[in-house]
């Protein structure tokens, strides 16, 4: 990584913008930056910063960029040159000293660790991961992952929180973390993430006790638990049984769960989320009230009585109308020929007319071709019937002939409804049916 960036990330908390080096290009900071600086300077240490800060002064747009940050004094214990009097520099609300790194900056609402100013004492605030800090507590730790097989690694990382926790960068940087992982076989690595392994199934927690040179130690609880899969579960499929529901039916979207397997002497037990699952757990829908309703989302979570639990994705469903075609293949007669140049994405097709043919009764396919509209990125195809999956096509340039038999022909009245593709990386395919 260029150490004259590293050095740009570093300030931009306290410099309120950010100056890339060689770049030239300004991008306002937020409160998150902090904790990034910190890491960064944890990793790359004082002496690469000062040699970042050399460099960036040989270079002159880098050193414009520098000296234009905003309330920002930065002097190296390697540079001969002599501190820049008050006059010279702006006004300094905090002071912070890493072995001969000094950097000084301006007030830009960022509370150093010589601020007076409480921390608010009865609010919560939103984290970037989408937990709630309360007021006052330093931060969070999390483990990655959350799901883990026995003897896996996990990683538990504790992450500041500068909206909530009202300690300075100064006392970020001297804080000491010790660790308590109850049922972990190992805890080894850097003092802001640790990491272990386990070797009994089943849900477990940590915590952390922070202690800073100021504001004195915080044990805190993580927001979030991992958990330990123990017999494996393996096979599970959320099979699409009706991912095209027609609401001119009175459908619904529907899936099935098929394949799953376990240890011998485990029970598995099934739960969906985005659908209702019917009273054995295996199959479960989703309601649909018009043509082009959206179902996504839908999960398909599997569990063991030893602990192990699987999430499986589920293909999103789109509601159809068969009164609302959106191409027409018409049948006149004993000819299976017809051609539509033009079928946008997430269109459907259908065939109507009268065989007429009683001693012939071939069966027939709809086949697709498609042209990407960009090489380097190519194309996917999908066909569904029936509420499933009948085809797919893809490639660099497009593909051709991507479909699947879909019926026969019998003598009288024709009707097959709900064709359907959906693709990407291009504007269009071209349909046809034929024998």
């Amino acid at each position: 990584m260029n150490k004259k960036l590293v050095l740009g990330i570093f300030v931009a908390f306290s410099a309120g913008a950010f100056w890339a080096c060689g770049s030239g290009d300004v991008v306002e900071s937020d409160d998150n930056l902090e904790g990034l600086a910190v890491a960064l300077l944890d990793q790359i240490g004082d002496v690469e910063v000062a040699k970042a800060v050399s460099t960036c002064a040989e270079n002159p747009q880098c050193a414009a960029e520098m000296g234009n940050a905003p309330s920002l004094a930065v002097q190296s214990s390697s540079s001969s040159s002599k501190p820049a009097s008050s006059s010279a520099t702006p006004k300094s609300s905090g002071t912070m000293s890493s072995s001969g790194l000094n950097l000084s900056f301006g007030p830009v609402g960022h509370k150093s660790s010589s601020s007076n100013t409480p921390p608010p004492s009865s609010a919560t605030v939103q984290s970037s991961s989408s937990i709630v800090v309360p007021a006052g507590q330093y931060g969070y730790c999390t483990p990655s992952p959350k799901k883990v097989d026995l003897n896996k690694e996990v990683v538990w990382t504790f992450n500041w929180d500068t909206k909530t926790s009202g300690v300075g960068t100064s006392d970020i940087l001297a804080a000491t973390y010790s660790w308590d992982i109850p049922n972990g076989t190992t805890a080894t690595g850097t003092a802001k993430a640790v990491s272990t392994t386990y070797a009994v199934s089943g849900p477990k927690t940590a915590s952390v006790t922070v202690s800073t040179p100021s504001h004195g130690a915080q044990t805190i609880a993580c927001a979030e638990g991992v958990n330990v899969n123990g017999s494996p579960i393996t096979g599970c499929k959320c099979a699409s049984t009706n991912i095209s529901p027609d609401v001119a039916k009175g459908e619904s979207a529907k899936w099935t769960a098929t394949g799953c397997k376990t240890g011998d002497g485990f029970t598995l037990t099934y739960a969906w989320t985005g659908a209702t699952a019917d009273a054995t757990g295996l199959e479960a829908t989703a309601p649909v009230t018009k043509k082009g309703d959206m179902v996504t989302g839908v999960v398909l979570t599997v569990a063991n009585d030893d602990n192990t639990v699987v999430d499986i994705p589920c293909e999103s469903a789109k509601a159809i109308d068969n009164t609302q075609p959106d191409y027409l293949f018409t049948i006149a007669g004993n000819q299976i020929t017809g051609t539509i140049d033009t079928v946008l994405n997430e269109g459907c097709m259908t065939i109507r007319g009268e065989w007429t043919d009683q001693y012939n009764s071939p069966k027939f396919k709809v086949m697709c071709d498609g042209k990407a509209d960009d090489q380097q990125v190519g194309m996917t195809f999908t066909m569904t019937y029936g509420g499933k999956s009948v085809a797919t096509g893809s490639g660099p340039w497009g593909f051709s002939n991507a479909g699947a038999e879909i019926g026969q022909m019998k003598m009288g009245e024709i009707a097959f409804d709900n064709i359907c593709v959906t693709f990407t990386g291009a504007s269009f395919v071209t349909c046809k049916i034929t024998q």
